[in-house]
């Protein structure tokens, strides 16, 4: 099979987006309060358990606005009848 006509294929674009996102959300959130890498244990501020979760809630409006709000404004990129290997493989890699 050529390149072309398998990334001209068909592709189910049916995920439950709140099935990726919280998951991620709070996945982030936790490690960044947990682990506290790049150096943040040293920073010493009363509300850094807040900052930290901060991350958690970026990364939960980050995906919301790829899942929900992109596909709203482009219908016609994102029309799920059209959905094809090439599109999904273009909106992993700006996600």
């Amino acid at each position: 099979m050529k390149l072309q006509s398998y990334l001209q294929q068909p592709f189910p674009n049916t995920i439950n987006k709140w099935q990726v996102i919280l998951p991620i959300s709070v996945f982030v959130g936790l490690f960044m309060i947990i682990f506290q890498p790049f150096g943040l244990q040293v920073y010493q501020h009363h509300s850094r358990l807040y900052i930290l979760a901060g991350y958690g809630l970026v990364t939960f409006i980050v995906l919301a606005f790829n899942l929900f709000i992109l596909p709203y404004l482009f219908r016609s990129f994102f029309d799920e009848s059209k959905w094809t290997v090439l599109n999904q493989i273009f909106r992993i890699i700006i996600a």
